[in-house]
């Protein structure tokens, strides 16, 4: 999914709630990075409460990346080499869900 594509879905959602990456296998996961390394945009997930814990923090950071970017990223979680796409952005249970895929290694 492109970064333009998560900033408007994150732009309608309350900024208060929490936002967390999930993954049929992993779960739900607190986001815990976001940086920029071309041609992609990652979320890392963290082990315990993230940094980016609520959708007003994360969609400051990834409009901040937005700013300096020349086109639009691809969003991703992973790494470099063997990423999971972010498939779809949605509201449940007080949260947004950030669904990720499979590595696309894997």
């Amino acid at each position: 999914m492109k970064t333009s594509q998560i900033l408007e879905l994150l732009r309608k959602a309350s900024p208060t709630l929490q936002v967390k990456i999930q993954h049929k296998e992993y779960g739900v996961l607190p986001v815990g990075n976001v940086y920029h390394e071309p041609p992609r945009t990652f979320l890392q997930e963290a082990k315990e409460e993230g940094v980016y814990s609520n959708v007003k923090g994360l969609l400051e950071r990834l409009e901040s990346i937005d700013a300096t970017v020349p086109f639009d990223a691809d969003l991703t979680s992973g790494d470099d080499w063997n990423f999971q796409e972010v498939q779809s952005v949605f509201e449940s249970e007080g949260k947004v869900l950030i669904q990720i895929s499979d590595p696309v290694f894997n």
